[in-house]
């Protein structure tokens, strides 16, 4: 099985899935994130439909559901719409 280079969905995930992160970080109170930074309290999020579509589209990718066309189409239209 020949393997299949998907640093570009990586870079797409890690980038939809911080922009997840900050968007409800910022919606905590200044003293919640003070709570959040001593430890007193646990910060997570929920990604985005966005995010999990970029994700269903790496694994659908490497487990050959998609095809290498429809996966470089996804993180090109991706790319374009962000630039």
């Amino acid at each position: 099985m020949k393997s299949k280079n998907v640093n570009s969905i990586d870079k797409i995930i890690a980038e939809l899935s911080m922009k997840d992160y900050k968007a409800q970080r910022n919606k905590l109170t200044d003293r919640q994130k003070y709570n959040v930074s001593i430890g007193k309290r646990q910060f997570s999020y929920d990604l985005s439909a966005e995010t999990l579509e970029a994700i269903e589209i790496k694994h659908s990718y490497i487990n050959d559901i998609l095809s290498e066309n429809d996966y470089k189409s996804y993180c090109l239209k991706y790319n374009l719409r962000t630039s």
